[in-house]
């Protein structure tokens, strides 16, 4: 299996889209170390992304009220 099949099978995965016979092949291909080390990229790539995300959108927006002034006396 090659990393761009890998990366498709696990989007679907995640997404909920995967047909059985995907889902058996992607199993299939975690039996074989050679495989399996280009889904664990795949599914730490998908992971950091998501992590990314969810850490972008945990960010404060500063707002005026909330910062601090620069006229300190």
């Amino acid at each position: 299996m090659k990393k761009t099949t890998s990366d498709a099978l696990i989007q679907k995965l995640v997404k909920g889209k995967i047909s059985r016979e995907e889902f058996e092949k992607l199993l299939l291909a975690l039996e074989d170390e050679e495989q399996a080390v280009f889904i664990e990229n795949s599914m730490r790539d998908h992971f950091n992304a998501v992590m990314d995300e969810y850490e972008k959108e945990q960010k404060p927006v500063p707002n005026k009220e909330n910062s601090p002034s620069k006229d300190i006396n």
